[in-house]
């Protein structure tokens, strides 16, 4: 059965392609204590919130799409595809960890490419 990383994300409405590198955590925020007694108090304030780990070989132009959406102050209306649904399903991200290396020859690219970037970041659910 095919996955959401098997379908392209939206980032406010912009298609990526499939990622080269994915990985998703579906982490819990919880907030631990410890009583007077020695037990530990978990108050668990969110379940299942999402973490993407993405890679991408594309052209440099694509480095102000994903700059702009790190220094965005709004949060990123993500949508990712859910199989089980059989429909895109929005959820509000911030995208952090960005990082971009040239690959090597690639310099040499048509000028409006300017050369083909590996990106990696995140997209971190609110």
């Amino acid at each position: 059965m095919a996955g959401i990383k098997d379908y392209p994300i939206k980032l406010d409405n912009v298609v990526l392609p499939i990622a080269r590198g994915w990985s998703e955590d579906w982490g819990d925020i919880e907030d631990t204590n410890t009583s007077e007694a020695g037990t530990d108090l978990i108050n668990t304030m969110r379940m299942n919130k999402l973490t993407l780990g993405l890679k991408y070989r594309l052209p440099g132009t694509w480095h102000e799409i994903f700059w702009a959406k790190k220094i965005q102050i709004t949060p990123i209306v993500v949508s990712l595809y859910n199989p089980e649904l059989e429909e895109y399903e929005t959820r509000n991200m911030r995208l952090r960890s960005y990082k971009k290396t040239l690959v090597e020859d690639s310099e040499d690219c048509d000028e409006s490419v300017k050369g083909m970037w590996d990106y990696s970041f995140n997209l971190i659910e609110f």
